[in-house]
């Protein structure tokens, strides 16, 4: 009882930022209406299904979310990631005979084909064939094992059902609710000009072209945008929203299984799932590409393998499993060195200084593999590994010798910033309050005692540790997202169990609560983008409304250039779009896109036909019926134009030698020539 008594420091602090502050006349209730009515939908035809095939409740709202799903989404990209996750947990179980965890093999092999295929990515040989027969191998060479693994990952899911049947209902629930960014069309800003542009090169040429010109994020770590372009090339369509919702489910299987390991009962792992499911932000990245989902899977299932027995620790097997997670951790996104570091001083303190030097060649290489394709690729293109942060130091001439960053989020550290994540979360986000959800601020009372107690003390230590050190360099909520679901799952086992319902009550509010305020997450939730999609489950109006300029992509060819002015989304075009954006200093630096017209010549234009741009594409610029008269003037031509987009073709250039920057900045032609 006095360990439950702990629920109440968070809950009061709670209550008194919902009257102290505006945070509830910012509640998104449109979309939470919205949320509710699919919800309803999903939970009716859940107890139906659990009825008509005797199953639990829980089982049937699995089905219920997985129909909802194919009906958003459609099978091709349904498909594609069963048969992507298919080769991947036969590739897992082939390196780890007889794995105890399926989804930790299933992870392993994601893991190992996002690896070697972000090495060989500069060569054409990225085709839907290719990888449709080796996934097929695969699962021919693990077909004596794959029967066995999955029984075991189903018998698995339902001996936990059955153990905490309430529970792990509400936590489907949470997980229906985060699913549903996954139905939404591919719009994010990131997504648009940048996260799409490796998937859809693979599609079309075969190759990556590591265009670091035209998109200073090009050399990246990639792991994540590797495993998007497989599943593309098999759908023959973005496949987006049906690999998020695996990242999804194996990161609440992660989370669920270290809570069992770090001592809390089975009904706290569902619930720790649905906490963990229903923070704001998880909608949020089921409808993005960001890596944050990806890394939450990896750091989860790294810690539970840490908190296992030093002995198993020091054996060759496990090193391999954790060089495996760390590298796809470093593969994700270049701030993970931070987490790896941790981690790595956390297994030093767990073998007690009694590292197995002779057994660390092969877990090295392996981190390699599966993490360092990106910086390698970014040092021989650039000079640069972590191209183009610290630049200052490195020096690259593809990027001004000054070391990015985005001073919106430079604040430093206060202690009052759990309260500022939870009720002034714009400060850290592009979000509104209430976007960080209240789980953090909620279970703070919780966090002594996780710090306390035995089994979760190194844990928590670890998650705090990260939180920290993320977050001093820089004050971005999404980048903690990982640290926080490890801090969850130690803050909830240090209970141990749940006693009485005014413990689980208590989680039912913080539940509701980051459902209620789900809509803050995302500014497209917020204007009825799910209502949208229920009018039109094809998502055609969801992108005339949100991003317009995608739908006027099928009015170009290969042979168009296109010039972005407005929102950057030219990722899609695979190396055929630009932008004026800070993605492209060089083309930005030309001074004539912003000369005014003068004596019947239009500098833009003109600086235009220099660069070999034949189509204009306004996507919410400021001034579009100002700038199409220039255009207009000059000979340029409207080919269409969807809400607030509008697309131009600009007249032959005069005397204008034709360039193409797509072939001129292709730098992966550059390596195979120096490769011959």
């Amino acid at each position: 009882m006095l360990a439950h008594a702990l629920f109440l420091p968070g809950l009061v602090l709670l209550a008194f930022g919902f009257w102290l502050t505006p945070i509830a006349a910012a509640m998104p209730l449109r979309h939470f209406e919205e949320l509710v009515g699919f919800a309803a939908g999903a939970g009716l035809l859940g107890i139906g299904l659990a009825k008509l095939a005797r199953l639990r409740l829980a089982e049937g709202l699995l089905l219920a979310l997985l129909l909802f799903h194919l009906l958003f989404v459609g099978s091709a990209a349904f498909l594609a990631t069963l048969a992507l996750a298919s080769g991947a947990l036969a590739l897992g179980l082939r390196w780890q005979a007889g794995a105890r965890d399926p989804a930790l093999a299933l992870l392993i092999g994601l893991v190992l084909l996002a690896g070697l295929s972000g090495w060989l990515l500069p060569i054409r040989l990225h085709l839907s064939t290719l990888y449709l027969a080796l996934l097929a191998f695969l699962v021919w060479r693990a077909r004596g094992m794959l029967p066995d693994a999955l029984g075991r990952l189903l018998a698995g899911f339902r001996r936990q059902v059955a153990k905490a049947p309430g529970a792990s209902a509400s936590a489907m629930l949470a997980l229906f609710a985060a699913s549903v960014g996954s139905w939404l069309p591919t719009m994010q800003h990131d997504d648009l000009a940048y996260h799409l542009g490796l998937p859809h090169e693979l599609s079309e040429l075969g190759y990556y072209r590591m265009d670091a010109t035209s998109q200073i994020w090009a050399l990246a770590p990639w792991s994540a945008d590797v495993l998007q372009g497989i599943a593309q090339l098999l759908a023959e369509t973005e496949a987006r929203g049906s690999l998020n919702l695996l990242w999804l489910f194996l990161g609440a299987w992660f989370l669920a299984v270290l809570v069992r390991r770090l001592g809390g009962s089975s009904a706290l792992a569902w619930w720790a799932v649905a906490l963990w499911a229903s923070q704001p932000l998880l909608a949020f990245l089921t409808g993005g590409m960001q890596t944050e989902l990806p890394a939450m899977a990896a750091l989860l299932a790294a810690s539970g393998i840490l908190i296992g027995p030093p002995d198993r620790l020091r054996s060759r097997d496990t090193l391999a499993v954790l060089a495996i997670l760390g590298g796809f951790l470093l593969g994700l996104k270049a701030s993970h060195m931070i987490t790896v570091a941790v981690l790595g001083l956390w297994l030093m303190a767990r073998l007690r200084g009694h590292i197995p030097w002779g057994e660390t060649l092969k877990p090295l290489l392996l981190l390699v593999l599966c993490g360092g394709s990106s910086y390698a690729y970014a040092t021989w293109l650039t000079g640069n590994p972590v191209f183009p942060l610290f630049n200052a130091f490195f020096r690259s001439p593809d990027f001004p010798p000054e070391n990015f960053r985005d001073l919106r989020y430079d604040r430093g550290l206060a202690l009052s910033q759990p309260w500022a994540l939870t009720f002034d979360t714009g400060r850290f986000f592009e979000g509104e309050a209430g976007a960080a959800g209240f789980a953090l601020l909620g279970l703070i009372g919780l966090l002594p005692l996780a710090l306390i107690r035995r089994r979760t003390r190194a844990a928590a230590f670890v998650a705090f540790a990260i939180i920290l050190l993320t977050f001093w360099p820089m004050n971005y909520l999404r980048y903690l997202l990982p640290a926080l679901a490890l801090l969850l799952a130690t803050n909830l086992a240090a209970l141990r169990r749940l006693t009485g319902k005014a413990a689980a009550s208590a989680l039912g509010v913080l539940v509701a609560l980051q459902l209620l305020f789900q809509g803050s997450s995302w500014w497209v939730f917020q204007h009825d983008a799910l209502g949208k999609l229920r009018d039109d489950p094809g998502g055609g109006e969801v992108l005339a409304r949100f991003a317009s300029e995608r739908l006027l992509v099928p009015h170009l060819d290969p042979r168009h250039r296109v010039l972005y002015l407005g929102r950057p989304s030219h990722a899609e075009l695979a190396g055929r779009g630009f932008t004026l954006g800070h993605y492209d200093p060089k083309l930005r630096a030309d001074p004539r896109w912003n000369e005014p017209p003068a004596s019947g010549r239009d500098p833009l234009i003109e600086a235009a036909w220099d660069h070999g741009i034949t189509h204009l594409l306004l996507a919410g610029h400021p001034d579009p019926a100002a700038l199409g008269e220039r255009i207009r003037a000059q000979g340029g031509k409207p080919v269409s134009w969807v809400y607030d987009s509008q697309l131009w073709a600009l007249p032959l250039a005069p005397d204008h030698p034709r360039r193409d920057l797509r072939k001129e900045r292709d730098r992966a032609k550059n390596l195979r020539r120096a490769w011959r």
